[in-house]
């Protein structure tokens, strides 16, 4: 994974974070785990609500084509650059959406990392 310079003045090196006793070990391994599947459950519940988009841009596909499949007989050379036009725009609304969305998780991980260091951190200073 590329690393960037962090944002804002948070950073803690790695080696500035002192070894952890093995049953503190664990906890931090399963605080990691629970965090990481956090993570997942929101983005997945962010990709599911943008399914909405991807059902509208079926239906309109769907309009070109009879139940079998077949272009529609009815439809003019207006219509059907009309639908095409439409489903280009579509396609680069979604697109766009995607490359802020990656942005904004690679920012938001980012700041996570962060404050995850600083917790930990803080728990060990807590400790001694």
């Amino acid at each position: 994974m590329p690393t960037r310079t962090r944002l804002g003045h948070i950073s803690t090196p790695s080696d500035l974070i002192p070894e952890l006793p093995p049953h503190l070990q664990l906890l931090r391994d399963d605080l990691h785990k629970r965090v990481q599947a956090n993570r997942v459950r929101h983005y997945l519940d962010r990709e599911l609500s943008h399914l909405s988009g991807n059902r509208e841009i079926a239906a309109s596909v769907r309009l070109l084509f009879d139940g079998q499949g077949r272009p529609s007989e009815n439809l003019s050379l207006k219509e059907i650059v009309r639908f095409r036009q439409k489903i280009e725009t579509d396609i680069q609304w979604l697109e766009a959406v995607l490359i802020e969305l990656r942005s904004d998780l690679g920012v938001v991980l980012e700041l996570e990392d962060a404050a995850m260091d600083i917790a930990s951190v803080q728990r060990s200073e807590e400790d001694h």
